[in-house]
């Protein structure tokens, strides 16, 4: 950097990242600095996996966002003035497959869309299962749920909060293809990035997996026997079939099965060694994560239905029950869970914190009323509580109060995500002794 040597694209920076550069060199200290511009160097030369940020439309095309704005509130007849939500009614997860090379097994038994009800969602998410890519070393366990540094909770309470999320919601998560479809075929990015385009051409009824199961557009994947040996390819979920593509996929291409042919619909056709091996990664996978969440405690604190499954996970079965026993696939149904125990502790625990907080926020503003700098001095303090219509928050807090206390806020509350009990009472938990100073 002693020399500027691209003037004109020293201008294509952002004003922080071109006043650090100017600092850096006005000043010759430190000895490096960090451009954005220019990506990470692994084994002296730049890295093939760059770090990258989606830029926001609103800023860099505002005309065509505006736009998009208007014509959903043209399309839903939404009155100026009211506001235009847009709701998210589709969840479509990537997922990285690779091929096997060398001593990295191969994780290549994906179609282009899978979908996954709840207990085989959640054993996808528990694992957070990736393929070989530039940035990891191979089929296995990654992502942020893995990561200890990135979280200082146990990763179960996250769990905890996405199952009942999903479930009460009812949504349909569908999971994507990126690196190869089967062993033979390299995709890399094409079907994720293809697959948004896809759902956008949907009606809403279109993207829901019901709809698409009893419409025959969805196939359930079964287990298989290979060699003599039972593979537990029903870990997969649903997958999308020859009617599918023709009826979605031919919204973007004129020819789709040309561009899907049997053996990307089918990947054990490529090879149903390697899709045998797929799924026998992916259930070792399963099995090894789990049993972490065993072994550190994290599965004492999971909610029933995902306890029972990093059981299952781990060991086949838990009380009895395996993953494809009625009675344990009815846990993860919407109506048995609002009406579970468990879930009416999260809402009275939500209920309980809520209450703690309006009474904190309360005793803080009546403290702030009578301190001798605020609405008790001297005029200008009765005039900051005057712009600030502290009275008036007062009021609205105690109303607040007297809401949340009562019985039938529990009501009110159902279909919530509630507030994970565990949190609270997990092993060397410091709430109750930390926060009090804190606040104060």
């Amino acid at each position: 950097m002693a020399d500027i040597v691209e003037v004109i694209g020293f201008e294509k920076f952002t004003e922080p990242m071109q006043e650090r550069l100017s600092s850096f060199l006005e000043q010759g200290f430190p000895a490096h600095v960090v451009s954005s511009a220019h990506p990470r160097i692994v084994n002296g030369k730049p890295t093939a996996n760059p770090r990258y940020l989606q830029d926001s439309m609103e800023i860099t095309d505002p005309r065509a966002f505006h736009l998009g704005s208007v014509a959903t509130r043209l399309a839903r007849h939404v009155a100026l003035g009211e506001a235009v939500h847009t709701p998210i009614t589709g969840v479509l997860c990537g997922r990285r497959n690779n091929q096997a090379e060398g001593k990295i097994p191969a994780l290549a038994c994906h179609n282009p869309v899978h979908y996954y009800e709840l207990p085989e969602l959640f054993m996808e998410i528990t694992s957070s299962m990736t393929g070989k890519s530039p940035s990891t070393t191979g089929a296995g366990s990654e992502g942020a749920l893995t990561k200890g540094p990135f979280n200082m909770l146990n990763q179960v309470h996250d769990l905890n909060a996405a199952l009942v999320s999903y479930a009460m919601m009812q949504t349909s998560v569908f999971i994507s293809s990126a690196g190869v479809i089967g062993p033979k075929k390299q995709v890399d990015h094409d079907i994720s990035l293809l697959v948004p385009e896809v759902w956008s051409r949907m009606r809403e009824e279109e993207r829901s997996a019901d709809w698409l199961i009893k419409n025959g557009f969805l196939d359930k994947i079964p287990d298989i026997e290979v060699d003599g040996e039972k593979i537990a390819a029903s870990v997969l979920g649903y997958r999308i079939n020859s009617k599918f593509v023709a009826a979605f996929f031919g919204r973007v291409f004129q020819n789709p099965h040309l561009v899907f042919d049997a053996d990307m619909l089918q990947p054990e056709l490529q090879d149903q060694k390697s899709y045998a091996e797929s799924v026998k990664t992916i259930v070792a996978t399963n099995k090894r994560v789990a049993q972490m969440y065993l072994k550190d405690g994290g599965a004492d604190m999971a909610v029933p239905p995902l306890k029972a499954l990093l059981h299952i996970m781990a060991t086949g079965e838990y009380n009895g029950m395996t993953l494809e026993s009625p009675e344990f696939r009815a846990m993860w149904t919407r109506d048995n869970i609002i009406k579970s125990d468990w879930y009416l502790e999260r809402l009275k625990t939500f209920q309980s914190k809520e209450v703690d907080r309006l009474k904190r926020g309360l005793e803080y503003t009546e403290h702030f009323v009578k301190g001798p700098d605020a609405c008790a001095g001297d005029w200008k303090g009765k005039q900051i509580c005057e712009d600030l219509q502290i009275h008036a928050r007062i009021a609205s807090i105690k109303t607040q109060l007297q809401k949340v206390e009562k019985a039938d806020y529990l009501e009110f509350l159902k279909g919530s995500l509630g507030v994970d009990p565990a949190i609270y009472n997990a092993p060397n938990n410091n709430y109750e002794r930390v926060l009090p100073s804190v606040l104060n």
